[in-house]
């Protein structure tokens, strides 16, 4: 998608990981069609973000002498892990980590 931003949602109950990947670094997804947008983000935390971004280069290497060829972008990928599990309604007495008393949410 070319000047567009790509966003989206989904009802999570645990969510353990989230990830903002810049135009460049997303083209793992589109143009290049190398994984879906789960699959990136498996990606991301089997191998980390250096081999997102490798697969991007690669796939641009690939097609440099097509006539539709992008030139290389950015690729910055930002993951976030251990996410805060058991945040939501309902779960308020939930042990912030790294403390010892419970979390209420604000």
């Amino acid at each position: 998608m070319r000047g567009g931003t790509v966003t989206g949602s989904r009802s999570l109950h645990d969510p353990h990981s989230a990830a903002l990947l810049s135009n460049g670094a997303g083209r793992v997804v589109s143009p290049y069609g190398l994984t879906d947008w789960p699959g990136a983000l498996e990606l991301l935390g089997t191998n980390g973000p250096a081999d997102s971004i490798h697969r991007v280069r690669q796939a641009e290497a690939r097609t440099s002498g097509d006539p539709d060829a992008r030139a290389p972008d950015d690729g910055t990928v930002a993951h976030c892990t251990h996410l805060l599990a058991g945040y939501g309604p309902g779960r308020e007495n939930v042990q912030k980590p790294g403390s010892t008393r419970p979390y209420s949410p604000p």
